[in-house]
C-alpha cells in the first residue's frame, strides 16, 4: 500500500470492491488495496468502507489471522460508533470469518443481528448468509427463518436468485429433490445470466452439501471448484472437496435397496 487517500474515494473504492468480489474480479481488489494506503479514523468513514472489503477478500483467501489483526485495527479506529452502517460492515466481517472458520453458531448469530438492524438491502443480505449457515449445518430451521427474511426484503433479480437457491436448499433437506433441483437450477441461470460468478460458486456449493450425490452433481462441483480455484478461495474449495467426499463415501439409493 503506496498511497492514503480521502473519505470520498474510500467509499468509491469500497463500491468497486465490492463488486469485483460479486464477479469473480479479486486480484483487481487484491492490486487496488496494495496501490493504496487506506487510512481509516473515526471521521473518515470512506476509508473503513474500503478496508472492510480488503479484510473480506483475505477471509475469503483464508488468511484468518491476518483479517482478524485488520478488524481490530478497524475496531478501534472506528471506535464506539453506534450507527448502524458501521456496526453492519463489522457484522458483515464477522459473519464470514465465523462461517469459514467452522463457528456455525456464531456465523448464524451474526446473521441474526445484521436483520436485526433494519437496513434496507442489509436484511436481504444478512438473511442469505445466515442461510448458508443453516445450510451447511443441514439446519433447515434456519434456512426456512432465513428465506422469510430473504424474501421480503429482496431488491432485485440477484436477491431474488439467492432466495430462490435458500429456497430450494430447504426443499433437499425436507426431501423434495424435483423441487430442489428447479430452485437450484433457476437460481443458478439467473446468478450467471447477471455476471455474479461468485454467487454461482456458492450456489454449487451449497446444492452439493445439501444433495452430494443427486443429479448433476459433478457438473456442479466442477463449475464451482473451477470458479473457486481462479479465485484463490481456499477455505470455499475445502468445503467443496468435503461435499465432493461425502458424495463418494454414502451410498447411492440403489446400494441401500440392494443391501
Amino acid at each position: 500500500m503506496a498511497m492514503s487517500f480521502c473519505s470520498r474515494s474510500g467509499a468509491a473504492m469500497a463500491n468497486a470492491a465490492s463488486t469485483a468480489l460479486l464477479i469473480g474480479d479479486w486480484d483487481w481488489v487484491d492490486s487496488a488495496g496494495r496501490e493504496l494506503d487506506i487510512e481509516v479514523s473515526e471521521a473518515n468513514l470512506g476509508s473503513m468502507w474500503g478496508a472492510v472489503q480488503l479484510i473480506m477478500l483475505s477471509i475469503f483467501r483464508g488468511d484468518f489471522d491476518g483479517a482478524l489483526t485488520e478488524i481490530e485495527r478497524l475496531r478501534l479506529a472506528v471506535g464506539g460508533r453506534p450507527d448502524p452502517q458501521t456496526q453492519s460492515q463489522l457484522i458483515d466481517l464477522e459473519f464470514e470469518l465465523a462461517l469459514l472458520s467452522g463457528d456455525i453458531a456464531g456465523a448464524i448469530a451474526a446473521a441474526e443481528r445484521g436483520i436485526a438492524m433494519g437496513i434496507p438491502g442489509q436484511a436481504s443480505q444478512s438473511a442469505v448468509v445466515g442461510g448458508r449457515a443453516g445450510i451447511w449445518a443441514r439446519d433447515v430451521v434456519v434456512v426456512r427463518r432465513m428465506l422469510d427474511v430473504a424474501r421480503a426484503e429482496s431488491l432485485g433479480r440477484l436477491d431474488a436468485a439467492r432466495a430462490d437457491a435458500l429456497e430450494a436448499a430447504a426443499a433437499a433437506l425436507e426431501g423434495d429433490h424435483p423441487a430442489a433441483l428447479d430452485g437450484f437450477g433457476r437460481a443458478v441461470a439467473t446468478m450467471r445470466e447477471v455476471g455474479a460468478a461468485f454467487d454461482v460458486a456458492l450456489t454449487q456449493l451449497d446444492r452439493l452439501i445439501v444433495m452430494p450425490d443427486g443429479p448433476g452433481s459433478a457438473e456442479a462441483a466442477t463449475e464451482a471448484r473451477a470458479i473457486l480455484e481462479r479465485l484463490g478461495a481456499r477455505p470455499f474449495l475445502e468445503r467443496l472437496e468435503q461435499a465432493v467426499a461425502t458424495a463418494v463415501d454414502e451410498p447411492t439409493e440403489a446400494e441401500v435397496v440392494l443391501g
